[in-house]
């Protein structure tokens, strides 16, 4: 799937995420949740008075998702990600195949893993050298290290619906998984229909929830 696929997809993904999650916990990973008495706002955006606590963790929230909708094309070149991150594509590259490591789960588990220590150390770092960061700035950060590791989940998922399928168990098996009900090559029409459906079905779906749930 392109980058830009990925991306639109995923940020539709999460917003369904999000609005299930706090109808199951009544916790909102992205901000205060919308007040129908209150807005005519849709799901899952602000509620009426938009606070600088739902601005800062929806940006991280879906800041998150977008990066990590795209991270896991490091491994080729020509990526989104690799034009943004030319060095890190060319390290990744040095040693991954494209839709291998960087797609499967146990890469996606040991890459969360290396990026929060990575982010614990920096958020460390700066609270020592520069400034203490608020609750509300530690808690967005959080926010944003649960959304990459998503969006990278949503990634692979997505490139599961491809001709080529993911190994989801790379490096321990090589054998790629793909859905059985449907298949597209990475850029073809049917690629965006799948995407266009999915978004229109997913806006129609926030505003059933909003109205009538």
């Amino acid at each position: 799937m392109k980058g830009h696929n990925h991306i639109a997809f995923s940020l539709a993904a999460a917003a369904v995420v999000n609005t299930l999650i706090f109808d199951v916990t009544h916790l909102s990973m992205a901000g205060s949740p919308v007040n129908l008495a209150l807005t005519e706002q849709l799901l899952p955006l602000a509620s009426q008075t938009l606070t600088f606590t739902d601005l800062l963790y929806k940006s991280a929230f879906y800041g998150g998702i977008v990066l990590g909708s795209v991270a896991p094309d490091i491994d080729h070149p020509k990526s989104l990600i690799s034009h943004l991150f030319p060095w890190a594509s060319r390290i990744v590259t040095s040693f991954c195949k494209h839709r291998t490591l960087t797609h499967s789960l146990p890469g996606i588990v040991a890459a969360t893993i290396f990026w929060g220590i990575l982010l614990a150390l920096g958020l460390g770092l700066f609270n020592a050298t520069v400034f203490s960061l608020s609750a509300e700035m530690m808690h967005a950060a959080f926010l944003f290290y649960l959304a990459t590791a998503l969006g990278c989940l949503l990634h692979s998922f997505e490139d599961t619906m491809t001709f080529a399928g993911i190994p989801w168990l790379y490096p321990l098996s090589k054998r790629s998984q793909h859905f059985a009900f449907i298949r597209f090559r990475s850029g073809s029409l049917t690629e965006y229909a799948v995407v266009l459906f999915f978004i229109v079905l997913v806006g129609l779906g926030l505003l059933y929830h909003l109205f009538f749930v």
